[in-house]
C-alpha cells in the first residue's frame, strides 16, 4: 500500500513538473506590445504558437527590430521569428 501511494505521488509530481504553464500566451497580448513598439508607418501582425511569436507584415527596419524586441520581452515568449518585410536597410 505504501509503495502504491509513493508511486502515485511521484507520478503526480512528475506530471506537474512537465505541465503547461498556468498562463497562456496569446497573440493579442503580444500584438499590443509589438504595436506599441512600432512607431512608423507599416503594419505588423503577430502569430503565437506555444512560446514562439512570428511577426509578419511590413515596416521600417528600425520598427521591425523594435517589434522583435517587444515580442521577445512579452511574458512567455522564448523565441521570435521576424518575417517583417522592411522597406529600407
Amino acid at each position: 500500500m505504501k509503495t502504491q501511494n509513493f508511486t502515485a505521488a511521484l507520478a503526480l509530481v512528475a506530471a506537474t513538473a512537465f505541465a503547461t504553464p498556468a498562463f497562456a500566451v496569446t497573440s493579442g497580448s503580444v500584438f499590443q506590445d509589438v504595436q506599441s513598439a512600432v512607431s512608423g508607418s507599416g503594419h505588423v501582425s503577430v502569430q503565437v504558437d506555444g512560446n514562439t511569436a512570428t511577426l509578419f507584415g511590413f515596416s521600417e527596419k528600425t520598427d521591425s527590430l523594435a517589434a522583435e524586441r517587444a515580442a521577445l520581452a512579452a511574458p512567455g515568449i522564448d523565441q521570435v521569428i521576424n518575417n517583417i518585410d522592411s522597406n529600407n536597410s
